[in-house]
């Protein structure tokens, strides 16, 4: 994942990000869910409407790639500057990518 990240209010194209473990991508397994966690700097979560989804280990290239589409009210430039971090949920397991610091994303009025 970025750990900064721009973007202009009211994009509503598909943003991928892949998820990692020691800087490698780590590859889906079925059943696993991914959620966004955005909130403000301030720690106020940002109720998002858009879609988030895995995108399938196939074909090469998109291994462990979580997918946003944003609805034009999800990200706002005065919000900005958001914390991102997405929640990935397995049959056995919950982690967190990044799992240190949340990525910082600028959001740029259009």
């Amino acid at each position: 994942m970025n750990d900064d990240f721009g973007i202009t209010e009211g994009w509503t194209g598909d943003l991928d990000f892949i998820m990692k473990v020691n800087g490698v991508a780590r590859p889906w397994v079925q059943g696993d869910t991914v959620t966004l966690i955005l909130k403000t700097t301030d720690g106020r979560l940002i109720e998002t409407g858009g879609n988030v989804s895995v995108v399938p280990d196939n074909p090469p290239g998109t291994v462990g790639v979580a997918r946003y589409a944003p609805n034009p009210g999800d990200l706002k430039a005065m919000d900005s500057p958001l914390l991102a971090r997405f929640k990935v949920v397995t049959a056995q397991r919950t982690v967190f990518f990044p799992n240190a610091a949340e990525s910082r994303w600028k959001v740029y009025p259009p």
